[in-house]
């Protein structure tokens, strides 16, 4: 691989005993001599694939997702080592250490240069507590890779700890945590190649700064978008101007590289901003940022006041307004609109107007790219739906028939008012609609097998836009409501191929099935 703007790539490793258990040995054994020439030819061709690949080194995470190797006794519910009633921990900790020394060798027997990037490298456990705690015999271990790391050998404390730091304070704090206080847990002997040899890195977590999905525990669920991107860029400034050399950046939800990145617009620029501004930097003084700061508290407070007052199965709701429209019906005497794409009818005159379209949650993004709207209204045979699609980018759209197929717009509706059962129209700017339905819970849509009509629809492009109208009929929505009824709905629009995704009421996942998020219509008089 002829790597170009990423210049520094590890491959990454876990520990843990996730694929043991799916045959033998059932445990991982630090006293058992073959597994550990496994591990180490293991670890030695990974080292080789990461000499291939041009990466720099290995990704480390010590992380027990699964089942722990680091604990000697039992730790909540992981089980304590094989062979606790017989060895000391004492004897555990002579046998990782010399299984740390063993798994550095292997590796820089075959990258003498090797940079290990350990998300966390040293805990934040005094000595006296070890041995009860999930990551006891990890030192023992860190201990014995350095007891055998030759002097080009790298290693990078990814200090986990750090997603939340605040102040320049918080980021100077943890850089002396590992330099100088975690030497605890290093053996005396090795204190110097400690120094000499490890660096200090700081992460910054994407999910809490940008609110993913509007999950109540994040910080960024609590601030405007402007103070988000404000946020983040003091953070990722504050981290660039504390470290030795990296910065690690992690989220579950948002996602730089997918085929539709999953972050705000801002973001990439912010970071190339921010290291503009540190890679300045020489001796004068650096942003304080203590207003943003103080924001930053004050909606901490609010979070931590909000979250006290819920039970645990409301702190799992996203944190989000719920959306209402009344729906007129089409008064007496008036015509129909004739469904052609123009919206031009004096019916649609009478309809409400659907606004503030918001990106899909998935995209954690907090401001649309596009206007949309959508006019609805219904009488005792039909709901009339009417879109306008802002598209700055129209001539793309017109010349591409391809993208006229993808961009569309779609109805997700309950049956009826008890929200037991949901249809789902999707009906592109160019090519045939879809039909599905589900049961509340189920994870995807499957064909809609209901008689009735179809609907009719039309569209038009013009210079700016693109627009919509819908006639559909209630034999295919679970019948004609009365005046008065309510229905769990919601309208979206999607994009392509610019991978936007905009829905009237809140939703996350693109298949639209976040049924608790629909949104309210009331079916209104004339």
């Amino acid at each position: 691989i002829r790597w170009t703007t990423f210049t520094d790539n590890f491959l990454v490793v876990k520990a843990g005993e996730k694929f043991l258990e799916n045959g033998e040995p059932g445990r991982m054994d630090w006293f058992d001599d073959r597994q550990w020439e496994t591990i180490c030819h293991n670890i030695g061709v990974m080292t080789r694939a990461a000499v291939a690949t041009r990466c720099v080194g290995l990704g480390f995470d010590p992380e027990p997702y699964h089942s722990s190797a680091w604990n000697y006794d039992q730790a909540g519910s992981r089980k304590p080592q094989p062979h606790r009633d017989t060895k000391t921990f004492a004897e555990y900790v002579a046998v990782v250490r010399r299984r740390g020394g063993q798994y550095m060798q292997a590796i820089q027997s075959e990258m003498p240069g090797v940079r290990i990037f350990n998300l966390y490298q040293a805990i934040r456990i005094p000595p006296s507590e070890l041995a009860e705690t999930i990551y006891s015999l990890y030192p023992a271990f860190i201990n014995g890779m350095l007891d055998v790391a030759g002097p080009n050998v790298r290693f990078i404390d990814g200090n986990e700890y750090g997603f939340s730091l605040l102040t320049r304070g918080d980021y100077t704090n943890a850089y002396v945590n590992v330099k100088e206080r975690k030497l605890a847990l290093i053996d005396p002997k090795n204190r110097e190649t400690y120094r000499r040899q490890v660096q200090v890195s700081v992460p910054i977590y994407l999910d809490d700064i940008f609110g993913s999905h509007k999950k109540r525990r994040w910080i960024g669920t609590y601030l405007t978008p402007e103070n988000k991107q404000k946020l983040f860029e003091h953070k990722l400034f504050q981290a660039l101007d504390a470290v030795d050399e990296y910065v690690w950046i992690y989220g579950e939800r948002p996602a730089w590289f997918s085929s539709a990145p999953r972050v705000p617009r801002w973001a990439t620029q912010s970071v190339k901003t921010v290291k503009q501004r540190v890679e300045r930097l020489r001796l004068e003084a650096r942003p304080k940022n203590t207003s943003l700061i103080k924001r930053v508290r004050e909606q901490i407070a609010v979070r931590d006041k909000e979250l006290a007052g819920l039970n645990a199965t409301q702190r799992q709701t996203p944190r989000l307004p719920s959306s209402q429209a009344m729906v007129p019906r089409l008064p007496g005497g008036v015509a129909p609109p004739t469904i052609n794409g123009t919206l031009d009818d004096p019916a649609w005159k009478h309809a409400t107007v659907l606004t503030g379209f918001r990106p899909l949650l998935y995209f954690i993004r907090d401001q649309r790219a596009v206007d949309t709207t959508c006019r609805a209204m219904w009488d005792d045979r039909f709901l009339y739906l009417g879109f306008k699609c802002q598209e700055p980018r129209i001539a793309e759209l017109a010349q591409s028939a391809t993208n006229r197929q993808r961009n569309r717009n779609t109805l997700v509706m309950s049956k009826s008012a008890a929200a037991q059962s949901f249809v789902r129209l999707d009906v592109p700017l160019e090519g045939p609609s879809n039909r599905m339905a589900r049961k509340p819970g189920t994870g995807g849509w499957a064909i809609d097998k209901t008689v009735g009509r179809r609907l009719s629809r039309g569209h038009q492009i013009s210079d700016t836009m693109w627009t919509a109208e819908w006639r559909v009929p209630w034999s295919v929505l679970g019948g004609v409501p009365k005046t008065g009824d309510t229905r769990r709905a919601t309208v979206t629009r999607v994009r392509s191929p610019w991978a936007e995704h905009d829905s009237w009421a809140p939703q996350i996942d693109p298949n639209l099935i976040d049924d608790k998020l629909l949104g309210t219509w009331v079916f209104g008089s004339r």
